[in-house]
């Protein structure tokens, strides 16, 4: 495929054309808009420069444009296509082996900061299953004076992680740790318990988004069907051990499990156990404190 001109217009109108047959008219544009930021080493949600309004590709830039849309074509999520998505204002480095960062677990980190500034004495914070790192790494960011800690069953997504944190000079504590298993940070005692486990059961597959499906690491999304909160009960069991009188537990949870989620934490051990709605309403976190 070659352009006349390579002028902006040009290529933007074969992206969204090409594009908008798969995913409809505006996200193809939300998209090439992410990919021209992606281009021009921009944040997407800046607003773009007026000289782009003139812009010419050059062939080498055309050709990347070109295998952008090719893998877009197949229903590749776009920040595995780019190797990056954006979380809470953090340009993070994403693969098939860690989950993209969502909305959601924005939320999840928010919650988590506004307990923790209010909670000074709370010192040590450990993220179960860290994925990208998007979850210590924001909440380093944030809260400033705390020690910071993560583990990761899979060894590609702790390298990511570790990766993101030296990019953002935030200093995280990891450590390579199967939760189901093994005990975090052995000798270690925590103020904060975060974590957002694997808990999609097998059965919701057939409902499910096919790039999600495709793309996405099923380690980090899937439970079986007849134990479907075993990531939950053991982080119960953690925390029993590990969090320190008063310390929070706060988990992103499925929202078709929720009051059996808290159940499991309804117990001699914790306090003020509710559930916390996402900005559609549905159950998604479960938050805690140990009495």
């Amino acid at each position: 495929m070659q352009f006349l001109d390579n002028h902006i217009d040009t290529v933007r109108n074969y992206f969204v054309d090409t594009l908008a047959k798969v995913y409809g008219l505006d996200e193809a544009r939300q998209m090439f808009r992410i990919s021209l930021a992606y281009l021009l080493q921009i944040e997407f949600n800046q607003t773009l420069p007026a000289r782009t309004t003139n812009i010419r590709f050059s062939e080498s830039e055309v050709l990347k444009i070109l295998a952008i849309v090719k893998r877009l074509k197949l229903e590749e999520p776009i920040q595995y296509v780019l190797g990056e998505a954006w979380f809470m204002d953090l340009d993070l480095k994403v693969s098939p082996a860690v989950l993209i960062p969502r909305q959601e677990t924005e939320m999840l980190v928010s919650i988590a900061n506004r307990w923790l500034k209010l909670n000074t004495w709370a010192t040590n914070i450990i993220d179960l299953g860290t994925g990208s790192g998007c979850i210590p790494i924001a909440i380093a960011k944030n809260i400033s004076n705390r020690n910071v800690f993560a583990i990761d069953y899979s060894f590609e997504a702790l390298e990511i992680a570790k990766y993101n944190a030296l990019k953002h000079n935030q200093s995280i504590q990891f450590e390579h740790c199967d939760m189901l298993t093994q005990e975090p940070f052995p000798g270690k005692f925590f103020d904060a318990i975060i974590s957002n486990p694997p808990y999609i059961a097998e059965q919701e597959k057939a409902v499910m988004e096919g790039n999600v499906l495709m793309h996405e690491p099923e380690l980090a999304l899937f439970v079986p069907n007849e134990n479907p909160l075993l990531f939950y009960k053991r982080i119960n069991e953690i925390a029993k051990k590990r969090l320190r009188k008063n310390g929070l537990i706060l988990l992103e949870i499925n929202e078709f499990y929720g009051e059996e989620t808290k159940t499991i934490f309804n117990s001699t051990f914790f306090k003020d156990v509710e559930l916390v709605h996402d900005l559609n309403g549905k159950n998604r976190f479960l938050k805690a404190v140990k009495k």
